[in-house]
């Protein structure tokens, strides 16, 4: 190509040299037989062929590649019966009663069912098990979307090997999960849109928004039906209302010209605008092959399994469809592992807008043609709506005339091996780890739980909604987590506001369930109360420098509710610490107690509300309701010394000056303890934000499994590195000089060595020491400060105030206890150790110049 030909070197060798000019080539032109995708089930089932099923096991191999006889005398009968249906229905489509199976070999369709139950309870209900073949396994469409498959594998190969298949293979591997948990289910081959066929769900709503939706609305229900509070009798006294005198002549004769202008049209116009909330026709003009599409769905019965109603599973999508609500254009035939019916229901067959009053009382044959004519079903029996002209005296449907009834033929066992799925890949969920489905202003993402295409951060399912149809303006986004060491659940992002919810599970750190934060506005936390043991806290709402409030349930005081308020404008004192913002200024606090129950105390003499107003010093209290009083008690308390008290008993003694000082005194002391409490809270949201912070930064996962298979794994792996880590790791190499390879240590250089690993090993048991020591001295000081406090206020505490003194008194002495025995335990073991150490460096050879 415009290289000449002596440029070339010598040992070049060319078997056809021809030179051409590059502007002469034309593009080669692709016929549209190659252009086409290639179909990768029929790859792998030439591949399976062509091996002779020799990837399969070969416990199992040989029901793939041959043929019983019990099967090979249904193969004649099945032959002998698709030929009777041609002749009698030659516009009817073929029936696919013997397709061959990834190996080539001919089989029953009937027999290529197996009944399974798998090991996971998970997959014992409908909607569940139908899920979790919708997104275990990848969907392929038809090769030809107007004809069935060529193969139908088994759901053993589907399943366990190939996790991928066309809309057949879904069919028979949902309904063999179906049959086995004790569903009456069938696969059923007919006709659907082109969104069905292709798994085009970009016009439908997400399924998980839709389960959203009912709840609400069933929750919406429920409130209703809720018993009202009744309304008290109206009374028979009413005030008359005035006449109205005003005119209506111009009112009527405004109106009647309205609607003389209005258009007659505009009433049917309104029909549109309420279509357009109902789900989209998918069958469209457009489609060439518009109502020929081949598809194959699950019908499960009523009656087994307390089902209500007969439904349509789409085993692609996992939706539920009632028969006469379902999108599907037709059904020619179905079948399971017992029999296999044709359908001969005038106007449920091929190209109807939709399948209604499809009979599914298999046993009536002039609407449905068994292949084994004179079969019982095993099934649980359905009460079907016959016609009364179709049942004889002794009550059992009549048989068609033009039907010949033949001996019931013995149903083959299955070929198909029992379903296996491995835990490993149950927990996949998806085909490699990851599957993205597109559906109407929101994209739906699941990822693997557990195994190798897990995610590093545990994210499991991502939901993204949008705001336009083109999937650009993200609305909100939902994160789901599991295996999560700080116990993280569900994260939900709404951009419209900027508004973060975080959810965590039982055992997270502050006994954390759900933060609710809009940044620089709020933050609302709630708590599990039993994490809670301390304060019994549930709620804390923060709006940023202005509020704090938090609830609380349980407590032994009966306080219920607290609330700062802050000064935004007041000048904050600054800190010993350097860098640290001063904390904000208290305006004013609030508590309020609940009632206590079964207390000797009157109500009206039982603390309702504290309000200590900083800013304006003053503190007021208010009590609670008494018994037949419609006001309470209330004490206003002021710093310069003054009061004010309104008692709401006139029997109750008027407190003296003595007795109101010392409230007005035990006040200011609640005043300073709450500050100091309000510090204290102050500084955990500080440490919350923080280990929020650094959690998500070091992500950490758990494995919640306690399987014996994976447990052993993970510890031999882990023996392992401790192995390699034990065999890598050189007590003596940090203090080690730079020597050449080959030489000898001098004696200075061994004595530092020696001089500095002892040393290193020296600070660091005095360090533990004194970590023990530090502790002693914070518990012998806390315990002298308690009892200094109980001999200075002995005269006035209760009974109850005693006890607890008591009580940390114990504790006190108990963990002072505890800290001299570990003090010393760590000195005999720092002797030991140091011995030890010294032992072993007077044996290396590295150090033999100090001998």
């Amino acid at each position: 190509m415009g290289i000449e030909a002596s440029a070339l070197p010598d040992h070049t060798y060319w078997d056809v040299l021809k030179l051409a000019n590059v502007l002469d080539l034309h593009e080669l032109e692709i016929d549209s037989e190659d252009d086409r995708p290639v179909n990768q089930k029929k790859i792998r089932v030439e591949h399976t062929t062509i091996s002779a099923g020799k990837d399969l096991p070969s416990a199992v191999r040989q029901g793939f590649v041959s043929i019983s006889g019990a099967e090979a005398r249904m193969l004649e009968h099945v032959r002998d019966f698709h030929a009777q249906y041609v002749e009698y229905y030659p516009d009817r489509f073929h029936l696919l009663l013997d397709p061959p199976n990834e190996c080539g070999v001919r089989k029953f369709v009937c027999t290529t069912v197996r009944p399974s139950k798998l090991s996971f309870t998970e997959l014992y209900d409908l909607e569940p098990c139908a899920r979790f073949i919708a997104d275990y396994l990848e969907y392929e469409p038809l090769e030809n979307p107007i004809m069935p498959p060529e193969s139908i594998p088994s759901p053993y190969t589907v399943l366990g090997t190939w996790k991928a298949g066309d809309s057949f293979d879904f069919s028979i591997a949902l309904c063999s999960l179906l049959i086995g948990v004790g569903y009456d289910a069938y696969v059923c081959m007919g006709y659907a849109p082109k969104e069905i066929t292709e798994n085009d769900q970009t016009r439908d709503t997400c399924p998980l928004l839709e389960r959203e939706a009912a709840a609400a609305a069933a929750a919406a229900e429920d409130a209703l039906k809720t018993p009202q509070k009744k309304k008290a009798a109206p009374s028979k006294y009413k005030i008359k209302e005035p006449t109205d005198l005003t005119c209506k002549i111009d009112e009527m004769l405004l109106a009647e010209e309205v609607a003389k202008m209005t258009p007659p049209e505009s009433k049917e116009s309104e029909a549109p605008e309420k279509s357009l909330t109902q789900r989209p026709n998918l069958a469209t003009a457009e489609d060439k092959y518009n109502g020929r599409r081949v598809h194959a769905w699950v019908l499960v019965r009523a009656g087994s399994r307390e089902m209500a109603e007969t439904v349509f599973i789409e085993p692609t999508t996992a939706r539920k469809y009632p028969i006469d609500a379902s999108p599907y254009l037709g059904l020619e035939y179905l079948w399971n592992h017992s029999n296999f019916w044709v359908n001969i229901q005038p106007g449920t067959i091929r190209q109807v807008p939709a399948i209604k009053n499809l009979d599914t009382n298999l046993k009536d044959t002039t609407k449905w043609e068994p292949v084994r004519a004179g079969v019982e079903e095993i099934e649980i029996p359905v009460v079907s709506m016959t016609d009364p002209e179709d049942v004889n005296e002794e009550g059992d449907v009549s048989i068609s005339p033009e039907i010949d009834v033949e001996p019931t033929l013995e149903m083959p066992a299955s070929w198909v091996p029992k379903m296996v799925i491995a835990q490993e890949d149950f927990d996949t969920t998806c085909p490699r780890g990851h599957k993205t489905t597109r559906y109407h202003r929101c994209i739906h993402e699941l990822f693997a739980v557990f195994g190798p295409c897990s995610r590093w951060d545990g994210l499991v399912e991502k939901l993204c909604t949008f705001s336009d149809d083109a999937c650009k303006n993200k609305s909100e986004e939902r994160e789901t987590f599991r295996r999560r060491k700080d116990k993280l659940c569900e994260r939900i992002v709404r951009h419209s506001d900027e508004t973060k919810i975080e959810r965590f599970e039982h055992g997270s750190a502050y006994g954390i369930k759900e933060i609710r934060e809009i940044p620089d506005v709020e933050r609302k936390t709630h708590f599990y109360v039993s994490s809670r043991a301390a304060d019994q806290l549930e709620t804390r709402y923060e709006v940023f420098g202005k509020r704090l409030t938090e609830t609380f349930s349980g407590r032994d005081d009966h306080m219920v509710y607290r609330s700062i308020v802050y000064d935004p404008e007041g000048t904050r004192r600054p800190k010993k610490v350097k860098f640290e913002e001063p904390p904000p200024v208290i305006a004013k606090m609030t508590q309020k107690f609940e009632l206590p129950v079964n207390s000797a105390v009157p109500p009206h003499q039982c603390v309702s509300k504290r309000v200590f107003d900083i800013a304006n010093e003053s503190i007021r209290v208010d009590y609670h309701y008494g018994s037949g009083f419609i006001t309470t008690t209330q004490k206003w308390f002021y710093k310069d010394g003054t009061s004010s008290i309104t008692l709401v008993n006139p029997k109750d003694p008027k407190p003296t000056e003595i007795e109101i000082q010392e409230e007005f005194h035990a006040l200011c002391v609640t005043e300073k303890s709450i500050a100091s409490e309000i510090r204290d809270v102050e500084r955990e949201i500080k440490d919350i934000v923080m280990n929020r912070a650094k959690e998500e930064m070091a992500i950490d996962l758990l494995s919640p499994y306690f399987d014996i298979s994976r447990i052993k794994t993970a510890e031999e792996s882990d023996d392992e590195e401790e192995a390699e880590q034990d065999a890598g790791f050189d007590y003596l190499e940090p203090y080690m000089p730079p020597i050449i390879p080959g030489h000898d240590l001098t004696v200075s250089e061994a004595a530092e060595a020696k001089e500095g690993c002892l040393t290193a090993l020296k600070e660091r048991l005095i360090d533990r020491a004194n970590i023990i020591k530090g502790r002693l001295d914070r518990e012998d000081a806390a315990l002298v400060k308690r009892r200094n406090a109980f001999e200075r206020d002995r005269d006035v505490m209760t009974p109850a105030e005693e006890e607890e003194f008591n009580r940390a008194c114990e504790e006190s002495t108990f963990r002072i206890n505890i800290l001299n025995q570990r003090l010393e335990r760590h000195e005999e073991i720092s002797k030991r150790r140091f011995l030890e150490l010294d032992a072993k460096l007077r044996a290396d050879p590295r150090l033999a110049a100090l001998l």
